[in-house]
C-alpha cells in the first residue's frame, strides 16, 4: 500500500513539474504570453483618417504599409514596452471614401497574445516610416523639404509619391481596452496639410501657373516633437524659418484646361502673426515675361487640418481670395465645424 502511494506521488510530482515546463516555455517574461492558441491572439482595428492624402481619390491605402504596434507597460506586471511589426491590407468599401483596413502581424513572432488575466494594457502605434531605432520608439524630429514641387504626380525624377507622403506623421494615442477584444487604433495626423487654387481665366494672357511658393519666410519646415503628448508638443528649430519654394503641383488636366491650378505641401503646425506675402504665385505672363503674384495673410497651421486658399487672379493683377477652407483631411468636402473642434484633435505647443 505504502509503496503504490508513493508511486502514485511520484506520478503526479512529475506531471506537476512537466506542466510548470510547458507554461514556462509557453510564458515569457517580455511577452506575457501564456499560449500560443489564436484564439488568445490581440486583433487590432486601426482606423486610418485621412486616405485621401495618402493614396488615389478612392481613399485605399497602399497594402503593406508597415506600422509598428507597441504594448506599454503597466505597473501591475512590471514588465518592459514591446513593439511589435505590423503590416495594412486595405479594400475599397462600395460606400464612396470609406476604407476597409485590417492590420496583420508581420510574421507570426510579430502576434501579441493576451495572458491569462486581464493585464490592463494599452498600446499605441505609428508608421514605420516614422520610427526611431534607437529609442524603438516613434520619432522625436521632423523636417519637411522646401522644395516639394518634385514629389508631383508627373515627376520625371524617379521619386514616388510615398516620399512626399512621408511627411504625413501619424500617430495613434493609447487608450483603455477591453480584455480579450478587439483594439481599436485611432491614427490621427499631427501635420498640416496646405493647398493653394488659383484661377488664372481672368486674365488677358489666360497665364498659366508654373509654381506657387508658401510661406513668405516665416514658416518652419524643422523642428523636434514629442507625439506621445496629448496636446502634441512641437518645437521649431530656432533660426530654420523659411519658405516652401515650390508647393507639389497636383493640378488636373481638366482643370489645366480651365485655367485653374491646384498646388499643395505638407507642413509642422505653426502660427505666426504676419501679413507678409505668405502665398506668391509665379505665371507665364504674357508668354515672354513671367509674372509674380502676391496674397498676404496670417499663419495658422494645427494638425489634421487642410488649408485649402481659393484664389483667382482679377484682369487688373490683383489676387483676390474668395475662400480659406479649414476642413480634417478625412472629410476634405465638409466645411469647419462647432463638431469637429471638439473632436478632441490634438492642439499644439509652438516655439520658433
Amino acid at each position: 500500500m505504502m509503496k503504490h502511494m508513493m508511486e502514485y506521488i511520484r506520478v503526479n510530482v512529475s506531471l506537476s513539474a512537466l506542466l510548470v515546463a510547458i507554461l514556462t516555455v509557453a510564458c515569457t517574461a517580455g511577452d506575457l504570453t501564456y499560449t500560443a492558441a489564436d484564439s488568445d491572439v490581440v486583433a487590432f482595428a486601426p482606423r486610418f483618417n485621412g486616405g485621401v492624402t495618402r493614396s488615389t481619390l478612392d481613399n485605399v491605402w497602399p497594402d503593406e504599409t508597415a506600422i509598428k504596434v507597441r504594448r506599454l507597460k503597466t505597473e501591475a506586471t512590471g514588465d518592459a514596452d514591446v513593439t511589435h511589426d505590423y503590416l495594412t491590407s486595405a479594400t475599397s468599401s462600395a460606400e464612396a471614401g470609406s476604407t476597409a483596413v485590417t492590420l496583420s502581424p508581420a510574421t507570426d513572432a510579430d502576434k501579441f497574445y493576451w495572458p491569462i488575466s486581464d493585464p490592463g494594457w494599452k498600446f499605441d502605434a505609428w508608421p514605420t516610416a516614422f520610427h526611431n531605432a534607437t529609442t524603438d520608439g516613434p520619432v522625436t524630429a521632423m523636417s519637411v523639404a522646401a522644395d516639394q514641387s518634385v514629389y508631383a504626380a508627373d515627376n520625371t525624377t524617379g521619386i514616388t509619391d510615398a516620399v512626399y507622403f512621408g511627411y504625413d506623421l501619424l500617430y495613434c494615442l493609447p487608450d483603455a481596452t477591453t480584455y480579450r477584444r478587439t483594439v481599436p487604433l485611432a491614427f490621427q495626423h499631427l501635420m498640416a496639410r496646405v493647398v493653394v487654387i488659383v484661377n488664372s481665366s481672368n486674365t488677358d494672357a489666360k497665364e498659366q501657373v508654373s509654381n506657387i511658393a508658401f510661406g513668405g519666410g516665416h514658416v518652419g519646415l524643422a523642428g523636434s516633437v514629442d507625439i506621445t503628448k496629448n496636446p502634441v508638443t512641437w518645437t521649431l528649430t530656432s533660426g530654420q524659418a523659411g519658405t516652401v519654394s515650390k508647393m507639389r503641383n497636383t493640378t488636373s488636366d481638366a482643370e489645366k484646361s480651365a485655367n485653374i491650378y491646384t498646388y499643395e505641401c505638407l507642413l509642422p503646425p505653426q502660427s505666426y502673426a504676419s501679413s507678409s506675402d505668405i502665398i506668391v504665385i509665379t505665371t507665364s505672363g504674357d508668354g515672354t515675361t513671367p509674372r509674380t503674384y502676391k496674397y498676404s495673410n496670417t499663419i495658422s497651421l494645427q494638425p489634421g487640418n487642410q488649408y485649402t486658399y481659393s484664389l483667382s487672379i482679377s484682369e487688373s493683377g490683383k489676387v483676390v481670395l474668395a475662400t480659406v477652407q479649414v476642413v480634417p483631411w478625412e472629410t476634405v468636402s465638409v466645411p469647419n465645424t462647432a463638431a469637429y473642434d471638439a473632436n478632441n484633435y490634438p492642439s499644439v505647443i509652438v516655439t520658433e
